[in-house]
């Protein structure tokens, strides 16, 4: 009985010394202070670079030609944005960019008309969820670019805005404290509207433009 009674002591000192061992060397493992988890590095405002390439389609129903065509080309920009992540771990936020686009394209059609996109930028929401290092994400919003039609000898020559919608998805890898690669998504409809020409002829083109894209950003957080 006495030595039941020394046992039980023994065990009682035994787990009266892991208690009050610090909670990092308990059992041997190691156990992070919560001031050293990192919960809202999604959290800030962002600058970035964003760069890629783009296949698009220009679509023109007009008095001398109806022409449909596809072209590839590249871009460059820049974007802003600004994220906030709530309890659940969702991240909402929002971005803005602009880019120069290289997408010219000649048909040949009855006139042979060259279709560009000079640059083109967009306001969109976004939201995604926090894994840490990793923030993947759906994306959408309104869009706007610059375009122009004209015929090869530029005999003819119309340039105008274009509005539309863009949609797409990414995700964003952390690989600093605060700098952030971004990979992407996007099919943009950019809408259709009328040019009128008036050399070397009098004439109305109802010309429309998309393109699919796909983009590597590096983000700086404010």
């Amino acid at each position: 009985m006495r030595s039941v009674r020394l046992l039980a002591v023994c065990v009682a000192g035994l787990l009266g010394s892991q208690m009050a061992a610090p909670a990092a060397d308990w059992n041997g493992v190691d156990i992070p202070d919560v001031n050293d988890i990192d919960i809202n590095r999604w959290d800030r405002a962002f600058v970035g670079l964003v760069a890629g390439g783009a296949m698009a389609g220009a679509y023109e129903s007009g008095t001398y030609n109806d022409a449909i065509d596809s072209f590839v080309g590249g871009s460059i920009g820049l974007a802003a944005g600004l994220d906030m992540t709530l309890d659940n771990g969702v991240v909402v936020g929002a971005v803005a960019d602009a880019a120069w686009l290289g997408l010219p394209a000649r048909v040949d059609g009855v006139d042979e008309d060259v279709y560009r996109l000079n640059w083109a930028g967009s306001l969109r929401g976004r939201v995604g969820l926090d894994f840490g290092n990793l923030l993947p994400y759906l994306t959408g919003g309104l869009a706007v670019a610059g375009g122009e039609v004209s015929a090869v000898d530029l005999s003819s020559y119309e340039d105008g805005v274009w509005f539309g919608v863009t949609a797409g998805a990414g995700v964003e890898m952390a690989v600093g404290d605060a700098m952030s690669l971004d990979f992407g998504y996007r099919y943009t409809w950019y809408g259709e509207q009328d040019l009128t020409f008036t050399s070397p002829a009098p004439g109305v083109s109802h010309v429309g433009f998309d393109s699919h894209q796909l983009t590597v950003g590096l983000n700086w957080a404010l």
